[in-house]
């Protein structure tokens, strides 16, 4: 698969590697011509995880991309980026996974969740 470059509002692959760039508040949600959709959210992060039970790691990046051009903020932001570091650490890719769980960790800080993620990220 081909590098693709950075964008404000959607993943990048690189080969087998994922990273993100997060947009940076709700402002950036009103410019967005996709309106957020939490039930077809959910559909998406549950194909990418049954994607990635099939070892269809193209089918889940593809799947995470979709998600991700709806600009998810939030805990939505917080799943979807860890779910992406996963898929990173289980590719080796350890410097995307960190990259990923500490903004997972900043788009919802204060959640239970993001306590479990900085320990993860630790280890």
């Amino acid at each position: 698969m081909a590098a693709s470059k950075v964008t404000e509002s959607s993943l990048v692959i690189n080969g087998s590697v994922v990273s993100a760039w997060p947009w940076s508040s709700n402002e950036d949600n009103q410019n967005n011509n996709i309106n957020f959709d939490q039930s077809k959210f959910e559909r998406l992060l549950q194909d990418g995880q049954f994607s990635i039970q099939a070892e269809d790691i193209n089918s889940a990046l593809k799947t995470y991309n979709d998600a991700a051009k709806m600009k998810p903020t939030g805990q939505n932001l917080q799943r979807l980026t860890y779910n992406i570091g996963m898929l990173s650490e289980q590719t080796g890719d350890y410097n995307t996974s960190l990259q990923l769980y500490s903004t997972s960790i900043v788009a919802d800080p204060n959640s239970k969740t993001a306590k479990t993620i900085f320990q993860h990220r630790c280890e």
